[in-house]
């Protein structure tokens, strides 16, 4: 259990998933989906749910089921589409996905086949829940371990309380925040990022291309055909037009995947499409995560701008720190991908410098 004071901050965290991310109402079906190591949050989740007439329901994995399941199961089981999960989704209003493992070696210890197998097997829940305009928050505190803080070399005690206040920020002072920014980039059409460490990058933006992660699903998010938010949440992100992007990307932070730590990563973009792609450190780990992430070869996905102004700087989900750049790259856009950070990096819009060190310039 969580001592008291976390326990409380929880609690809190849950009520504001609940009423403001994902506002569920009296009459709902509510389908959580929690590792073992977050069942305790998953309850909270559901007390809240309780408390406003709607009906939850939660689905547990743990890190042993996962590693085992995918170890022994053969490829035509993992592949089969979960019947009674898809029949889940036919009923299900709001979800909520907690993130894990906890330990994050798992990932490491699963076959590749077998991942990619049991991967694919939930498209067909994906097309349902779209299709229903199932609303859907991914709350990535399941990925808040001690496990992972002693694999990476974090501070856990520091890192953990980061993302609970960066969770608990003000969600409409964001969106007041990210208003005020999207304003000063209206109508703006080339994006060009440059540093003293090698980085020389331009795209054209592209036509409705410029999104914002409030952390908040509107009505008016609903009728515009978006259901998802990540939380804690906090970007404005910029995504290229088709073919424009071209330059070298050089990602300063480190990128922590599948138990390693991958550093100072090169990336080469041509047209569009990234065509060379390696780290000075822990470049194995690099390419067997993009192995996992892509059918074909790695693609570029955005460019985006942290809001969020309580996120921890140097540990997981740094990219979300307020004025911190970064690319997101791997698979299709909006699906699990890399992310990394340019934090020498200065942003310019138009040939307009706006951002450079974490300080917006006007």
């Amino acid at each position: 259990m969580y001592i008291m004071d976390d326990e409380i901050k929880l609690r809190n965290v849950a009520e504001k998933i609940v009423n403001e991310s994902l506002n569920v109402k009296k009459g709902e079906h509510v389908h959580i989906s929690t590792w073992g190591h977050t069942i305790d949050f998953a309850g909270f989740l559901a007390v809240e749910c309780y408390k406003n007439g709607a009906v939850p329901l939660i689905t547990v994995i743990t890190d042993f089921l996962f590693e085992n399941a995918l170890k022994v199961a053969s490829l035509e089981t993992l592949k089969q589409t979960p019947q009674h999960e898809l029949a889940l989704a036919e009923k299900t209003d709001v979800l909520i996905t907690i993130s894990g493992p906890a330990n994050p070696y798992v990932l490491s210890n699963v076959p590749d086949d077998k991942y990619k197998a049991y991967s694919s097997s939930g498209s067909k829940i994906g097309k349902v829940h779209k299709e229903r305009k199932v609303r859907h928050a991914h709350v990535l505190w399941g990925k808040v371990t001690k496990e992972r803080a002693k694999t990476y070399g974090f501070d856990y005690l520091a890192w953990k309380d980061a993302v609970i206040q960066s969770l608990l920020i003000d969600y409409e002072e964001l969106s007041h925040q990210a208003e005020t920014f999207l304003g000063q980039l209206k109508n703006s059409k080339e994006i060009r990022l440059l540093s003293e460490s090698g980085t020389d990058f331009r795209f054209k933006i592209g036509k409705n291309s410029i999104f914002v992660e409030t952390g908040v699903i509107s009505e008016r998010d609903v009728e515009m055909g978006r259901y998802k938010t990540v939380l804690p949440a906090g970007l404005i992100e910029f995504r290229p037009q088709e073919m424009s992007a071209a330059g070298t990307l050089y990602l300063t932070q480190p990128m922590f995947r599948m138990g390693g730590k991958i550093e100072n990563v090169k990336i080469f973009v041509e047209k569009g499409h990234i065509v060379s792609i390696e780290a000075e450190k822990g470049d194995a780990t690099l390419q067997a995560t993009i192995q996992r992430l892509c059918t074909e070869r790695p693609q570029l996905n955005s460019i985006s701008i942290g809001l969020n102004p309580k996120m921890a700087l140097e540990s997981l989900f740094s990219e979300l720190r307020l004025g911190v750049i970064s690319v997101a790259f791997g698979g299709e856009p909006g699906s699990c991908q890399l992310s990394g950070m340019l934090f020498d990096a200065a942003l310019y819009v138009d040939e307009k410098k706006v951002l450079e060190n974490g300080k917006w310039m006007f």
